[in-house]
């Protein structure tokens, strides 16, 4: 679980992890669902002195057990996180689930994106036309083809370019990446936020 100071020059610009993502159509989503919350003026102004929490679920709504396992990795965040931090989360799962968002997130976590990921702003997801987003080389040609598959590596190009341009863009200066099983076991008991910035703290690690 990784805490990245967004205005460090951690994005990767090169190679196959060059960001070809319409970040902008996502930013736009994004901006529209805050809008409709009671604050949400208030909380689109004040982004950057917030966390913005970003977590993928490429399965979806489907699987009962690592929903059980998100229901625990969010009240965890809530509870030992958001009490002095403020945060955003964006939860990104393929389009066609986003109408399909269980109640008990609506819920429990009213402030909570649920965030389409389209092969429009996330090209990973369609992995059958994965030469067309990475120009992926033969299996022959990798190390360790064997132990991934296509989806799981174009995740892991989506996490080195969209997500970066994504959190920045609404106007985050930290972002924490985390998955659907991270549980944070502790109370942080500061703001984040403003302590990292005042340490001028670049990336720490859970």
């Amino acid at each position: 679980t990784d805490f990245l100071n967004l205005s460090s020059t951690l994005t990767l610009r090169g190679g196959y992890f060059r960001s070809s993502y319409n970040v902008s159509q996502s930013i736009a989503y994004a901006s529209q669902k805050i809008l409709k919350f009671p604050n949400g003026a208030e909380i689109l102004a004040n982004t950057s002195i917030s966390v913005g929490v970003v977590c993928i679920l490429s399965t979806g709504f489907t699987d009962n057990a690592r929903m059980n396992l998100l229901k625990c990795s969010l009240q965890l965040l809530k509870t030992y996180i958001g009490q002095h931090t403020p945060i955003n989360v964006y939860l990104f799962v393929p389009q066609s689930h986003v109408a399909h968002t269980p109640q008990w997130i609506t819920d429990r976590f009213p402030e909570l994106i649920v965030m389409p990921l389209t092969t429009k702003d996330s090209g990973f997801y369609k992995a059958a036309h994965h030469t067309q987003y990475s120009g992926l080389g033969h299996n022959s040609t990798w190390i360790r083809r064997h132990q991934f598959s296509y989806e799981y590596y174009m995740m892991g190009r989506w996490r080195l370019t969209f997500m970066f341009d994504f959190v920045r863009e609404m106007g985050h200066k930290y972002m924490l990446q985390i998955d659907d099983d991270t549980f944070v076991k502790q109370m942080v008991d500061f703001n984040m936020v403003q302590v990292f910035s005042r340490d001028k703290v670049a990336m720490a690690v859970w």
